[in-house]
């Protein structure tokens, strides 16, 4: 399955294909996906919508970082 990202100004980032959340607190989000492993910075981080197998990330996002975890 392929991720796709869309993001929305530096407010929300919204996720499909997310497989498990690793880390969430109020600065950081690291999730994996099928094929990646993403990382979102920011203030006041929230998540929504999980079960959906999406995700949002709303807040102050500063940086979002991806790298490849699987072939």
């Amino acid at each position: 399955m392929n991720t796709n990202i869309q993001i929305q100004n530096n407010t929300s980032v919204i996720i499909t294909d997310c497989r498990r959340i690793i880390e969430c607190d109020e600065v950081m989000v690291r999730f994996e996906t099928s094929k990646l492993l993403i990382t979102i910075f920011g203030k006041n981080l929230r998540i929504n919508d999980f079960l959906s197998g999406g995700l949002e990330v709303y807040g102050e996002i500063e940086s979002i970082e991806m790298r490849g975890h699987k072939k």
